[in-house]
Parts: structure tokens; sequence; C-alpha cells
């Protein structure tokens, strides 16, 4: 009996590279935990996941990857990396734009909590980079899916 082939996201070698643990969804093989990474990351201010395959309610279209952005710092993280008015006022919840984040053609879509991000799978890890670099100061981290099912209130959007 043969294994099937999993599909694998534009990041995969950035998660294996960084520890992640990955598991089969939907046919993809995506990251669910990167350890006590996801403890720490659960505090930060700015978090960021691979959705990609992910049953989102959103078209992804192949070739793209998706990520996700949350905690209370996704805008400041984002001013950083595009012109593009991400404020609550001129973005709400359910606004999606074609835009450009670090220098590449994106599409942004505000979330009731916090933000998708789908770019060209073969800028995926460089753009990847660029948010982790930008939110820094606010103690980004990349989470595994596994992080996303926290009790609520752990990865508020308040901006």
């Amino acid at each position: 009996m043969s294994t099937p082939l999993l599909a694998r996201t534009p990041l995969h070698a950035w998660h294996v590279a960084h520890g992640a643990r990955l598991v089969e969804s939907a046919g993809w093989l995506v990251p669910i935990s990167y350890g006590a990474a996801d403890d720490e990351a659960a505090r930060a201010d700015f978090a960021l996941a691979d959705m990609t395959g992910s049953p989102l309610g959103v078209d992804v279209p192949p070739g793209q990857a998706a990520i996700l952005l949350l905690g209370t710092r996704v805008e400041d993280v984002l001013r950083r990396l595009t012109s593009f008015d991400v404020g609550r006022a001129a973005f709400p919840p359910g606004a999606s734009a074609e835009t450009g984040v670090a220098g590449v053609a994106a599409r942004l879509t505000r979330l009731p909590e916090g933000m998708l991000l789908r770019v060209g799978g073969d800028v995926a890890e460089y753009v990847w980079e660029r948010l982790l670099d930008a939110g820094r100061a606010w103690g980004a981290a990349a989470v595994g899916r596994g992080a996303l099912r926290l009790p609520e209130g752990k990865f508020n959007d308040r901006s």
C-alpha cells in the first residue's frame, strides 16, 4: 500500500529549516507546531501562520501562498512594508485589496481577527522573512496551526 503524495506549501522548506512539526491536513503537509516557540508566540504582539491549503473561506489560487497575520501589531508591521492604508477605518473587516507588500504584488484581506495576505508562491519565503523582520520589535514569530486553537483572546486584533 503506497502513501499518497501530499502537497507542500511554498513555505515548506522554511518550516522544515525552523523545526516545524508537520502533519497532513486536507491533502497538504502543513506546520502544526514549532514546539516551545508556539508558546512564546502566543504572547507575541505579532504572529504569522502559513494557511496555504487551508479552508479559510477565501479563494487561494494554485501557486499562491496564504499568510495569516495575527496580533495587536498587524497594522504597525504592515505599515513598515506597504504604503496602502491598513487602518481599520479605511480597511474594515471583509475588505480586500490588491496592493504591494515588501515590494511584491499581493492581495490583502482584513478578517474579523487579523489579516490574510496572499502572494505568489515564488516570493512567499521572501515576504514571510520581511514580515518577521518588520515585526521583530513586537516579538514576531511564526506559529503552527495548532497555536491557532489557543483560548480566545490570545491573538486579539485590537488595531
